[in-house]
């Protein structure tokens, strides 16, 4: 007898004694299956794997797994493959698989040897690898704007005694929270580690971010935080109850500007105001002088403009 119809015969054999009704059942679920003789022959394929496969069934019953495939003996699947026939073991696992269209898919494979020779069971994951994919870019992208945002940025979690605010602890800090603040280190850590004696000398921060954590209200405002003798301008809000967000700047700089911008208009006034009050007196001294002199009977010595 020829190999090719020692297969037929083999495939006509596993038609005829296997259940005929729970191979229809088979043939109907979602998971792709696949039975293989000992030599790697195709014996069944139903019809979620006929899918899977890409390929009509009557393309590959009867044929070689590795002539189906070209290539295929190069790849971890058929390693895995040769693996569970010669040590008689299950092996599970997520596999990319390359088409010969040059398309691609993700499967998890589950291999076993079986009375027949194997069996290999496929569910179709490439939608969720590539939403995992997607979401892994997405995050990417977002850790990146995260890390290159130049304002700095404290994810906290307010610390509670009977219910009232008494710390908070930082769960996440960008580079620039740490580059405008000189604080390196402080994830995991609650502030008044951070900053010992803070609550003594800001206490209406602590106030105010934990009215944004239990209200949801969110708050913008500028700040002079004593314990770091900085000028912050803080955006706050909450992403969910007992939790908070600030997004700052240090404004220190601008702060001084405007102080110096302001100490300097308030120097000019006292000024003007004593120009002004000087004049004022030498007009009325200028006045008297020539009012002595018209009770005298002389002509007056200035002229007055008023």
């Amino acid at each position: 007898m020829t190999p090719e119809k020692e297969i037929i015969k083999t495939i006509q054999d596993f038609q005829s004694n296997s259940d005929k009704k729970l191979l229809r059942i088979i043939d109907d679920i979602l998971e792709g299956v696949q039975i293989f003789d000992e030599n790697l022959n195709y014996l069944y394929i139903n019809k979620a794997a006929e899918k899977q496969n890409q390929r009509p069934n009557n393309e590959l019953i009867g044929r070689n797994y590795k002539d189906s495939w070209p290539g295929i003996e190069n790849t971890r699947v058929y390693q895995a493959i040769l693996q569970c026939l010669k040590e008689q073991i299950n092996i599970q696992f997520e596999n990319e698989f390359i088409f010969p269209n040059g398309s691609k898919g993700w499967f998890y494979l589950s291999i076993q040897p079986v009375h027949e020779g194997l069996l290999i069971l496929s569910l179709d994951i490439t939608g969720r690898m590539i939403l995992g994919q997607e979401i892994t870019n997405r995050e990417k992208i977002y850790q990146n704007l995260f890390d290159n945002l130049l304002n700095g940025f404290a994810y906290c979690k307010m610390d509670y005694q009977n219910g009232i605010p008494v710390d908070f602890t930082y769960i996440n800090v960008n580079k620039a929270f740490e580059k405008l603040t000189s604080l390196v280190g402080v994830v995991g850590k609650r502030v008044s580690e951070v900053i010992p004696g803070i609550h003594e000398s800001d206490p209406q921060l602590l106030i105010t971010y934990g009215r944004v954590a239990d209200t949801g209200i969110p708050e913008t405002f500028e700040y002079f935080l004593e314990a770091l003798q900085m000028w912050f301008f803080i955006s706050v809000y909450s992403p969910e109850k007992g939790f908070f967000v600030a997004i700052f700047d240090v404004i220190t700089e601008r702060k001084m500007a405007e102080k110096k911008v302001h100490d300097q208009l308030e120097e000019l006034q006292r000024w003007y105001a004593v120009t002004i009050d000087r004049e004022q007196r030498s007009i009325e001294l200028k006045k008297e002088i020539n009012q002595l002199l018209s009770e005298l009977g002389k002509p007056p010595k200035y002229t007055i403009t008023d």
